[in-house]
């Protein structure tokens, strides 16, 4: 897990982890074809939220990378907006 900058919590927000905000640059695959790459802006242990292209197609699991990271991890679309998405892991 990266450095830890500051942890935020939200009022009225119901997740079940705190997240830890960081500022990773990663890169989106779908079976180990390059989608997109993406900012992830915090993590927490069940998941992400992260930046990209507000016109990038992306499928319902994929994988996302970085380099702070042992290997790709499996990701699931939890929501999305414009340029952020919020995915959980898959294990």
């Amino acid at each position: 897990m990266p450095r830890t900058l500051f942890v935020k919590r939200y009022m009225g927000d119901n997740r079940a982890d705190e997240r830890v905000s960081c500022r990773l640059s990663g890169r989106i695959t779908f079976n180990g074809v390059f989608i997109t790459d993406c900012v992830i802006k915090d993590m927490s242990v069940s998941g992400f939220r992260a930046f990209i292209e507000s016109d990038t197609w992306l499928p319902n699991e994929f994988e996302v990378d970085c380099k702070h990271f042992d290997s790709p991890i499996r990701a699931r679309v939890r929501w999305r907006s414009k340029e952020l998405l919020g995915a959980e892991y898959v294990f």
